[in-house]
């Protein structure tokens, strides 16, 4: 297969929930991929329980884009530390994002909280 639409097939296999075969279908395109392929992986690890594979892809997004995180990377990443065990880390991070009205983010905050029994 030419590298015209792998990203899209992969996508696709994702929305299928099939996380192995797009998982495959990304690494055909060999490393370096850039922060759409980093995303997607992340998303596909997180689904598969892969958490500290998920938060390295999360954060290496945030780091790679020189515009500031959706707020939906935000929580996707504190999510992914929180399931990770590293909340600690979770919470580190929350606490220096700029104040934001999202509930997720406080939903994924709290639960850092309640893991360290910061209460």
């Amino acid at each position: 297969m030419g590298h015209r639409f792998v990203f899209e097939r992969a996508y696709c296999l994702y929305q299928l929930n099939r996380e192995a075969e797009s998982l495959s279908t990304l690494e055909s395109l060999g490393g370096g991929g850039g922060s759409r392929i980093n995303l997607l992986s992340a998303q596909i690890y997180y689904r598969l329980g892969r958490y500290d594979r998920a938060s390295e892809l999360f954060m290496a997004v945030i780091s790679d884009s020189d515009q500031p995180s959706s707020a939906e990377l935000r929580t996707n990443l504190l999510a992914a530390l929180v399931s990770a065990g590293r909340a600690a880390e979770a919470l580190g991070y929350s606490c220096s994002l700029d104040r934001s009205d999202q509930f997720e983010l406080f939903y994924n905050r709290a639960c850092a909280a309640i893991e360290l029994t910061d209460l």
